[in-house]
């Protein structure tokens, strides 16, 4: 073997792995180095202000927000579906503790309370809250309401029936 790849071969053995990788990263352009993820600072603040600020009892707030993994997405989901839905902050904040995506179940709830001009939008909200893709959910409802003259409720209930249904198919031997 030549001399320049017997070095790489023992810098880059087992014994000597952590060793040619710091050498080779410092050649090739230094140690990357992983800055911890940190969430801003004042997100528990913006959340828990928000929530008190529309009338939420504040050890409710304080715990919707301390529990909440993205704080602020929280309270905006709770104060946008109630400030355009008419919906009491409290029954807001119900749903949107409990989504994963709280800021596109708002949306979702928003989009089919204006496409349908509802009175009450607990049923778009609720329905919202347990789909797994709220903005893809509020499109069909929308749709299927104007194309096919449905009810609220009718769209409601066929998009959410329109997942992925196992029984229907047969099985492949």
């Amino acid at each position: 073997m030549s001399n320049a790849i017997w070095t790489a071969y023992r810098l880059f053995s087992p014994a000597h792995l952590p060793i040619g990788i710091y050498l080779l990263s410092a050649l090739t352009g230094g140690v990357l180095t992983a800055a911890p993820a940190t969430a801003a600072e004042d997100d528990f603040f913006e959340c828990t202000s928000a929530l008190l600020e529309a009338d939420i009892e504040t050890e409710l707030a304080a715990a919707a927000c301390a529990s909440a993994r993205y704080p602020e997405a929280l309270s905006s989901c709770t104060i946008d579906v109630s400030e355009f839905t008419g919906l009491a902050a409290t029954e807001a904040l119900a749903v949107c503790e409990r989504s994963r995506r709280p800021e596109a179940v708002a949306d979702c709830t928003v989009s089919i309370y204006d496409g349908f001009l509802l009175e009450d939008a607990t049923p778009a909200l609720e329905r919202c809250g347990v789909s797994l893709l709220p903005e893809r959910y509020a499109t069909c409802v929308v749709d299927l309401g104007d194309a096919a003259e449905l009810s609220a409720d009718d769209a409601l209930t066929q998009c959410l029936r329109a997942g992925y249904r196992p029984w229907r198919m047969a099985p492949r031997l």
